[in-house]
């Protein structure tokens, strides 16, 4: 039976943080928000609750994604939502773009440096045909768990 998923390098740029991510609705900041969930709750939620500020210098200081951190998505139109690794895509996102960090992170986060800045501009992702036929590989991964 052949795979259901595709491999494939997309720019950071085109990758969306999950907006139907149940993690993020049940946020204070979701919940205190006059709008509709978007990126830049998403973002706040995940510096001020997910420690995504030490992740990106932690990233920063290897220089990369380590290989293994593949980052799992849907295609949306001509972008991808992030399925697993909204915290990783988030850091490199802050590291690429320090507009996106709200003041009061700022200096929470050191500048990117060239290495780290050629090495996640594109990352590497797979891509499933929709949420569920993921849903198996995510219940894995947040059964057994990577953040602690």
């Amino acid at each position: 039976m052949p795979r259901n998923y595709e491999y494939k390098e997309v720019d950071i740029q085109d990758l969306l943080l999950d907006e139907e991510n149940p993690r993020f609705a049940s946020s204070i900041l979701v919940q205190e928000s006059a709008s509709q969930i978007g990126q830049d709750i998403i973002v706040e939620h995940l510096l001020r609750y997910a420690n995504v500020s030490e992740l990106a210098n932690r990233i920063n200081d290897v220089g990369e994604l380590h290989g293994s951190e593949i980052i799992t998505c849907i295609r949306k139109g001509s972008k991808y939502v992030v399925l697993e690794g909204n915290r990783r895509t988030c850091a490199c996102k802050l590291l690429l773009d320090r507009t996106l960090i709200p003041d009061q992170y700022k200096n929470k986060i050191k500048f990117i440096t060239e290495r780290t800045k050629a090495n996640i501009t594109k990352v590497m992702v797979t891509i499933y045909p929709d949420r569920e036929s993921v849903q198996p590989y995510l219940s894995d991964r947040h059964i057994t768990g990577v953040k602690k």
